[in-house]
């Protein structure tokens, strides 16, 4: 069968989350059309093979690309990017994909990454392993983690010898 309803533009720079084993989140972007960032959310269900653009409500993060998305249990946490003016974001929001509800800068303490986009993070039980991007100061190789259920920031110690800085990469968890 075919792919129905409102199917997102062509974009770069977003990011699609997978939250439910056949269901994703895709958010932000920009749009290839007219290549305006973007802070549209939509959602694709595998199952029935059909595309939605659910109304959260709260206030939507500014439009961005370059960002990331992490799912923590159903919280989807969207952290930095760049705006369509090339404005490095430093922030951090949360999307509560059960009712569909945003969270904007929740209190977070510690030594954030700052203005960051490019970089890649993963889930390891409860924190955000964010690493690299890039910064008004130029790229990283530094890792930082987001604890979620204290909503933390820290730097841990790393040894050996670092990556090179990079921006612009993936990563996973195995």
């Amino acid at each position: 069968p075919p792919v129905t309803g409102e199917i997102p533009s062509a974009r770069m720079g977003h990011t699609a989350t997978k939250i439910t084993p056949s269901s994703m989140v895709v958010f932000g972007g920009t749009a290839l059309e007219d290549m305006g960032a973007s802070n549209d959310l939509y959602t694709y269900n595998a199952d029935k093979r059909i595309w939605g653009r659910p109304s959260a409500t709260g206030n939507a993060p500014v439009a961005r690309h370059e960002h990331t998305t992490t799912l923590v249990g159903r919280k989807l946490f969207v952290i930095g990017g760049l705006t369509g003016e090339a404005n490095i974001l430093g922030d951090v929001h949360v999307l509560d994909t059960e009712f569909l509800l945003w969270f904007n800068n929740p209190p977070a303490g510690g030594k954030s990454p700052g203005r960051i986009h490019g970089h890649s993070s993963v889930l390891f039980e409860d924190k955000i392993f964010v690493f690299g991007g890039h910064t008004p100061k130029g790229s990283l190789d530094a890792v930082h983690i987001l604890d979620t259920a204290l909503m933390n920031w820290y730097r841990p110690p790393v040894t050996g010898q670092p990556p090179r800085p990079r921006s612009g990469h993936a990563a996973t968890m195995m």
